[in-house]
């Protein structure tokens, strides 16, 4: 696997650090432009499979991780959002000799037993057919109306039901393995991003908070902290990568 084999889009200024940006399920590689003018770096955004350009076909996990390991190589960090941030966990952990800090927004480290893993793979199932059945438009109706969101207004989706379907059965959190110990113990310097106003997952940041080292912020948001607070993201971002590498910024 390549890492010509994901559609790639590239934002931002040539100077200072580059960046890899994973995008959340629904997303596509476009979402990073936004990203890239509020932190005033380049980032490098595939879409992944399912999504944007990045058609589904035979991709697995196992191909995806290979691939987002492939992209990593002459970026000097990597991010993901959601279910990239699960991605990036999971490309990271194999090849820890090809990443830098991580920047890891309203991620999930897995699961720790397997009936937890078979329970999310059914709601997932649910979820996916859903979407196939009503369309996108009436599923994000609902799907962002969700409290995870704290209300956020719903961005506007494009892209294929199915395709979108089958990437959330491919790569959901019940496909994924438990990373806890991986988090615990990995080298690599990680900000862990959450948003207050998703409770689920600002109870996992301070989870993070007390049993890691890693720098962990929760910011006034719902599960989609760069859409609802940029600034305040790309702030907590720049002064975690000055930390890391004050030389280079």
């Amino acid at each position: 696997m390549t890492p010509e084999a994901f559609h790639v889009r590239t934002f931002g200024s040539a100077r200072g650090p580059v960046g890899l940006w994973l995008h959340g399920w629904l997303g596509y590689g476009g979402d990073g432009e936004a990203l890239a003018d509020h932190l005033g770096m380049r980032l490098r955004c595939p879409d992944l499979p399912g999504h944007g350009r990045t058609p589904m076909r035979d991709w697995t996990m196992r191909k995806a991780v290979e691939a987002v390991t492939g992209l990593a190589g002459g970026c000097d960090w990597a991010g993901g959002y959601s279910m990239g941030a699960r991605i990036l966990m999971m490309a990271a952990s194999a090849a820890p000799e090809r990443f830098g800090p991580l920047v890891l927004e309203s991620g999930f480290p897995g699961y720790s037993t397997a009936e937890d893993r078979g329970d999310r793979r059914e709601l997932d199932a649910s979820r996916a057919a859903e979407l196939k059945k009503t369309g996108l438009e009436a599923f994000c109706r609902d799907w962002y109306a969700n409290p995870m969101w704290g209300g956020m207004a719903a961005p506007s989706r494009m892209g294929n039901p199915r395709e979108l379907a089958d990437a959330l059965e491919r790569f959901g959190s019940g496909r994924q393995p438990d990373l806890t110990s991986w988090l615990r113990h990995t080298s690599h310097p990680i900000l862990w991003l959450a948003g207050a106003g998703d409770t689920a997952y600002a109870d996992r940041a301070e989870w993070i908070r007390a049993r890691t080292r890693h720098r962990v912020a929760v910011l006034d948001a719902g599960h989609a902290v760069h859409r609802v607070c940029p600034r305040e993201w790309a702030r907590q971002v720049r002064h975690f990568l000055t930390a890391c590498n004050p030389k280079e910024q």
